[in-house]
Formats: structure tokens, sequence, C-alpha cells
């Protein structure tokens, strides 16, 4: 069973804002940051002056307090040592790339600091 998946069968169920949520902060929010950090740098690689992207960087501070993909690792993980007694669970090649997926984010999140983009153009 993988992510998508598990949206449908929330979605099938009944639960349709459930399954709107789960995809909305599981798949959404994190490509949403990810294309409006591209959105962000590249213009500014480019010469651009940071007042022209600093309409992104508010939607980006933004979307960061609901970007939480983190914790459905903790909640796969909680649910693997729950249902190992109770279950054969086969660990797939989706929870790989989900792990991988959440290392990258991290990675982006951490050295993407906006506030050095604007202190360095203070200089």
């Amino acid at each position: 069973m993988n992510f998508l998946s598990t949206v449908f069968i929330f979605f099938e169920n009944g639960y349709i804002g459930v399954s709107l949520f789960i995809t909305f902060i599981g798949i959404i929010i994190p490509f949403i940051m990810l294309v409006l950090i591209l959105f962000i740098l590249i213009p500014l690689k480019n010469g651009s002056s940071p007042r022209k992207v600093s309409k992104l960087f508010k939607v980006y501070e933004y979307l960061l307090e609901w970007q939480m993909a983190e914790v459905y690792l903790i909640s796969v993980f909680v649910s693997i040592v729950k249902l190992n007694k109770m279950a054969t669970l086969d660990i797939g090649l989706g929870l790989y790339f989900f792990c991988s997926f959440l290392f990258f984010m991290f990675v982006t999140i951490t050295f993407f600091n906006p506030y050095d983009i604007w202190n360095k153009n203070e200089l």
C-alpha cells in the first residue's frame, strides 16, 4: 500500500476532507515549496534584486509552517513497529523513496535560508 492508495481509500470510504488534507499536506505543499525555492533562486542567480521575489519569500515562509512530511515518516515508523506483531509487513520501494524525499527536503530547507539572501544584499 502506498501513499496515494491510502488517500484513495480514505476518499472511497467517505473521508473526503481527510483525503484532501493528506494530499495537500503530504504532496502539494512540499512540491510548491520546492518550486518556490527554484523561482526564488533562479532570478537571484541571474542578478535580480531580492525585492522582486519578496512576495515569493513570504509565501515560502507561510508554507514552511504547513510542511509536515516528517510527521508522516514518524507515523509510518510507529505503524511499522505497532503492526509488526499483528501482521506481516512488506517494506517496499515506496518507503525508501519517501525517506529519500524527506532527506532531500530536509537538506534543502536547512541550507535555504532566505535571511542569508537579504543580509548578503544589504552589505
